[in-house]
């Protein structure tokens, strides 16, 4: 097997942290990807700071499907890369700091409440 450190063999202990980082990437990804089949335009996603492209490809689904695609801004990430995979797969995601995506999850909830309450 080979990972990000180089071949890796049976035995070798980054094997489980490596098998362990894929499982949530997965996890993430179908979180997201379910998230968008079943809420469609009412569905908001957010990926945060860390590293590789967990969640990239369940937040361009949902931004396909008409929901709100954020994203910690990269310049305020402690880890950048999640996020600049994010912008770079959604280009129209909203890259906010940590501490203005509260208020544009809240935004997106009264919107979408009021959205369905108009129908």
């Amino acid at each position: 097997m080979l990972g990000p450190a180089g071949d890796l063999g049976p035995g070798d202990p980054r094997l489980l942290e490596l098998a362990f980082q894929r499982f949530l990437e997965t996890d993430r990804a179908r979180w997201l990807l379910a998230s968008a089949a079943e809420r469609g335009e009412r569905a908001t996603g957010v990926v945060l700071s860390g590293m590789g492209a967990d969640g990239a490809g369940g937040l361009a689904e949902i931004a396909r499907r008409g929901g709100r695609a954020l994203c910690q801004a990269p310049a305020s990430a402690v880890v950048p890369s999640m996020p600049e995979s994010a912008l770079r797969k959604t280009p129209s995601a909203l890259a906010l700091p940590p501490l203005a995506l509260p208020a544009a999850i809240a935004a997106q909830a009264a919107e979408t409440s009021g959205a369905i309450a108009r129908r």
